[in-house]
């Protein structure tokens, strides 16, 4: 059985890509919902007019959303690269397999 090599010693059976592909594809949603779900709840107010309030957002919350969102999005980037990855194996599986076929 053909596999694709996914580094670091792993290795997936190209009958199962279509699944992982799809299983990544699912938490890519869901780390995408999520960054969503940050960005629309994270507009932090200070709770008060003193510097001390306005320090807590501007030091505290804010850059600890930002980092959120930072992380949130290289993890969708390498999930999409892994994704891309495996979809180029497979259709350049497909297409050796499709000229390697005999013709009549």
């Amino acid at each position: 059985m053909a596999s694709i090599d996914m580094g670091n010693g792993y290795q997936i059976d190209f009958d199962d890509a279509n699944k992982f592909v799809k299983a990544l594809q699912d938490q890519k949603g869901r780390l995408n919902d999520s960054l969503q779900k940050v960005n629309r709840t994270a507009n932090v107010e200070p709770p008060g007019d003193d510097d001390y309030s306005g320090s807590y957002v501007g030091y505290g919350v804010n850059p600890m959303v930002k980092q959120h969102d930072d992380w949130n999005t290289k993890k969708q980037q390498e999930l999409q690269d892994l994704i891309d990855k495996i979809t180029a194996a497979v259709d350049n599986y497909k297409k050796t397999e499709h000229n390697n076929t005999m013709r009549a």
